[in-house]
């Protein structure tokens, strides 16, 4: 073997020594690194976060479960390792469930204008509501008649008995009855209450009207409790008038006369024996 030949293959053997070593000093740092972390981790393991899946969109949610333990290990075998709790989230609420209604509606029919010494008729009618749609009932041409929806839980006509009290305020006028006694409300009944009103003087007046409903527990051994509420209330105009500063009974009077007047006049010879009748008249007081 010649001498560069030696050489060459030195280089070689020389090479692959100092690979091995160094392999053998990294391994030896790795290992060590290992200890020192297995030394640190024994004094606890971080948490392990739990994920709860979701449904897809449009399904309903699956019903919660009892809380589940679940242990998981971080270090080593051998090592010491502590547990990681995680509970299910709490179920849902339920929405809670509408509640029916029993529609019923407020009607109220008055007259907007009135003489002076007349009297007149206003209604309150408290009726179901019925389905294929409602209107509105006039009993005299000239009134006006106003409504108004007033809903009510359905299950109240089962637990309680309902009682209606209607209430007539009228300022300036004479009203008979002067109140009502609360009166029982039937899920599919009207009820309803009538006034009679007189002006005692002649403007623009308002009248306010209200409707209260009392409820009474069908058994007296529920810890249900009788109770009040006003449902509806209003306020309405109505315009006074009268002929000439007098009331309707002296204004018609007055157009009596003036009709008997008119008729006499116009028959033959009227206005003649009209004339014939004042100067005679005159004639009787000059000689008295």
């Amino acid at each position: 073997m010649s001498g560069t030949k030696k050489n060459k293959w030195l280089w070689v053997l020389l090479g692959v020594a100092l690979t091995g070593g160094c392999g053998i000093v990294l391994c030896l740092a790795v290992v060590s690194f290992l200890g020192l972390m297995a030394g640190g981790m024994s004094a606890g393991v971080a948490p392990v976060a739990m994920m709860t899946a979701t449904n897809p969109p449009g399904e309903e949610p699956a019903p919660a479960e009892e809380p589940t333990v679940t242990m998981v290990s971080t270090s080593p075998p051998g090592i010491a390792t502590a547990t990681a709790i995680a509970l299910a989230p709490a179920p849902p609420r339920p929405s809670p469930t509408p509640e029916t209604l029993h529609q019923r509606i407020v009607e109220v029919e008055w007259p907007p204008r009135m003489r002076l010494g007349d009297s007149d008729i206003i209604r309150l009618s408290f009726i179901p509501s019925p389905e294929g749609g409602y209107i509105p009932t006039i009993e005299f041409e000239e009134h006006e008649v106003v409504t108004t929806a007033v809903p009510i839980p359905a299950e109240r006509f089962e637990r309680y008995y309902v009682y209606a009290t209607a209430n007539l305020h009228a300022v300036g006028f004479d009203v008979e009855p002067g109140e009502f006694p609360p009166q029982e409300v039937l899920i599919d009944q009207p009820t309803s209450w009538r006034w009679s009103i007189k002006p005692r003087q002649a403007g623009e007046h308002r009248i306010n009207l209200s409707l209260v409903l009392r409820w009474e527990p069908r058994e007296t051994a529920s810890e249900a409790r009788a109770s009040e509420q006003l449902v509806w209330s209003d306020s309405l105009s109505i315009t006074v008038t009268t002929t000439l500063g007098l009331n309707a009974r002296q204004a018609d009077l007055l157009g009596t006369g003036g009709s008997i007047l008119g008729g006499i006049l116009g028959l033959p010879f009227g206005e003649e024996g009209l004339k014939w009748a004042y100067r005679r008249w005159r004639g009787r007081r000059r000689e008295g």
